[in-house]
């Protein structure tokens, strides 16, 4: 997430309504009354912001020459201005999943993007279209290393390209928040989502990836499983792999929720049921496979 919180001119900055003759000879510069960002994230497309109007701070009552120095300048979408009902912060969400097919190696691309890059932001004049200056955000204190969030808020220099010097700062707010696995959905709380997800501006629906990689079972799930004709093997089939998967999530939900409702005897007979229904269900697709077999033989 990148989120522009507000601007900070320097000491020569100088309102574009209230310019007197010769003040642009005094090695001063116009303050923009509005501004739109443009950089590229990642591998995602170039972003082009709204405008956003620079909002006087309450301490700066006055519309001349002399600006507050030191205090930041407020950035407010220009669309929340007229309408009311829009957001009011410029906000920017992008989503790397590596769940998604084509893109399994995406959340390590990302972490060496974050350890050897930095976010190059352009900050133009939105009525004259002219680069006021930019921004160089270093990133790598965005890598999580374990942490299920890492947040970055600074003030950046806003360097004029041109002339060499500063304008003032840009005040940035950066999240890099992490997702739970399926392994942590039990427990955690979340539930996967049927809806698509807003990747960098578009809507995409999610495909999840099979995993290939065995899995073996671990000792206490070999007792409790109610898929008695996995215990104690190594599951490479992906078919069979998914099913276990749904066989753990049920029984994890059984045993945090139903043991809450039920008392044991009931919850025993209930879980004799699935047992004797599940082996049901296996003999009767392990007949069929051994029938198909003979008839192919």
């Amino acid at each position: 997430m990148v989120q522009f919180l507000s601007i900070k001119p320097s000491s020569k900055a100088i309102f574009r309504d209230s310019i007197k003759p010769l003040d642009l000879a005094k090695d001063n510069f116009e303050l923009p009354n509005k501004v739109f960002f443009t950089y590229n994230f990642f591998n995602f497309e170039t972003t082009k912001t709204d405008s956003c109007v620079l909002e006087k701070p309450k301490e700066s009552q006055s519309n001349n020459q002399s600006l507050a120095y030191g205090i930041p300048y407020y950035l407010v979408r220009e669309a929340y201005l007229k309408s009311g009902t829009d957001a009011k912060e410029p906000i920017f969400k992008y989503e790397v999943d590596p769940s998604l097919k084509g893109q399994q190696e995406q959340h390590k691309a990302l972490a060496q993007y974050f350890f050897n890059k930095s976010l190059t932001i352009d900050i133009w004049d939105a009525d004259s279209l002219l680069l006021f200056g930019s921004v160089k955000v270093p990133l790598r204190d965005l890598l999580r290393q374990g942490k299920q969030v890492s947040t970055v808020m600074k003030e950046f220099d806003i360097i004029d390209g041109q002339y060499m010097r500063s304008k003032g700062g840009l005040q940035v707010l950066l999240k890099n928040v992490g997702k739970p696995t399926a392994q942590e959905m039990p427990h955690s709380g979340f539930s996967p989502s049927k809806t698509g997800t807003m990747t960098g501006g578009f809507t995409t629906g999610k495909k999840k990836v099979k995993s290939k990689t065995k899995v073996n079972l671990p000792e206490h799930f070999k007792t409790t499983s109610i898929m008695h004709h996995f215990d104690g093997e190594e599951i490479t089939n992906p078919d069979q792999r998914k099913q276990e998967r749904i066989s753990r999530y049920k029984l994890a939900a059984i045993q945090t929720n139903t043991n809450a409702l039920m008392t044991n005897d009931e919850f025993e007979k209930e879980r004799s049921k699935r047992e004797l229904r599940e082996i049901s269900n296996f003999r009767d697709t392990k007949k069929l496979n051994m029938l198909k077999t003979s008839l192919n033989n």
